[in-house]
């Protein structure tokens, strides 16, 4: 009771410090101890954020426990983390032996959204069980990846077993997709099309469709002569949040343009990945005061070990913090 206690515990003062003791929980040999300490992380993270994110390796680990109610617990609470170091655990946790644990691994993907999960969810549409089907046909329509139209329109006109909300779901997924896919046609052509107007709309229609892809007709973007249109698509890049883009993104921190150079580092803020570390760091050198401000609270946000001591040198560049508020970037 104590571990479920500490987890609706609603203060943002209190929380944090209850997240230790949960971790250490899932030692416990009562396997009951150990589930409630999994679902307690999970309603702490939700009010953590962020901070949250120091529960991801010990809910990864406990993806193996012997327990079925710990590994399910488990799978949710990476769901609703949203990290993508939990996207391979949870598509191993697809093949659990255990119908619930596979459902929640399902639901969890679908959360994340990364496309690295697409085929292992298209494989999941034959399970034996209609519910692991119908979280996958959900996960599936949320990820929103051309891939899956095939097998989702597949659910649709045969007897796969999906039936009842899953049969609907598949179909409202297969249509969206189809609209989503005539529209990116539409976008991808016009990105070629002569004229200034026309080419930054379209990165914007791409970045508010979120479709895996636009993201290379947005990465070519980024070459644009156009300076409006290459800062257009690193917040568009940023905004889909495709792991595609971190290279392009770390190549455009080193533009001639502050607008681009500021939008390249809020881009791969938001996208959040380890690879980013040295270049944002470097960026905190940058000619432009706001590019060396938001670069601070990239790699803040990202957590590397490896950008302490950089950032505590950069504190002695107190006119980054001065007169201009932080903004922009955080949603």
């Amino acid at each position: 009771m104590a571990a479920w206690a500490l987890g609706w515990i609603g203060t943002t003062q209190a929380v944090p410090q209850a997240v230790e003791p949960l971790i250490q929980a899932q030692h416990d040999p009562d396997g009951e101890v150990r589930s409630q300490s999994v679902m307690a992380l999970r309603n702490t993270v939700r009010t953590l954020g962020n901070m949250g994110q120091q529960a991801v390796e010990p809910l990864i680990r406990v993806l193996g426990d012997q327990d079925a109610e710990v590994r399910w617990r488990a799978a949710d609470a990476l769901g609703e983390i949203k990290d993508p170091r939990g996207i391979e655990p949870l598509i191993q946790a697809l093949g659990d032996p255990d119908e619930e644990v596979r459902q929640e691994a399902a639901w969890a993907l679908g959360e994340i959204g990364d496309p690295r999960a697409v085929e292992p969810l298209i494989q999941a549409l034959q399970d034996q069980d209609s519910e692991v089907g119908e979280q996958a046909v959900w996960a599936l329509g949320s990820i929103g990846d051309a891939r899956a139209l095939p097998e989702l329109e597949r659910v649709v006109r045969e007897d796969t077993g999906i039936t009842g909300r899953g049969w609907l779901a598949a179909g409202q997924a297969a249509e969206k997709l189809r609209g989503r896919r005539r529209k990116v046609d539409e976008l991808i052509a016009s990105l070629h099309e002569p004229g200034k107007e026309v080419t930054w709309q379209s990165v914007w229609a791409l970045e508010e469709i979120k479709g895996p892809r636009g993201v290379e007709p947005l990465i070519q973007a980024l070459r644009d002569q156009d300076a409006e249109v290459r800062w257009r698509a690193a917040e568009a890049l940023g905004a889909i949040g495709e792991f595609r883009a971190v290279e392009p993104l770390i190549q455009a921190i080193g533009d001639q343009n502050a607008q681009v150079r500021w939008w390249a580092v809020v881009a791969l803020w938001w996208i959040g990945d380890l690879r980013a570390v040295e270049s944002l760091i470097q960026a905190l050198h940058d000619s432009d005061t706001g590019v060396r401000r938001c670069a601070t609270r990239a790699l803040g946000w990202i957590g590397a070990p490896r950008a302490v001591e950089p950032l505590i040198k950069a504190l002695q560049d107190l006119s980054q913090f001065k007169n201009s508020p932080i903004g922009g970037p955080l949603r």
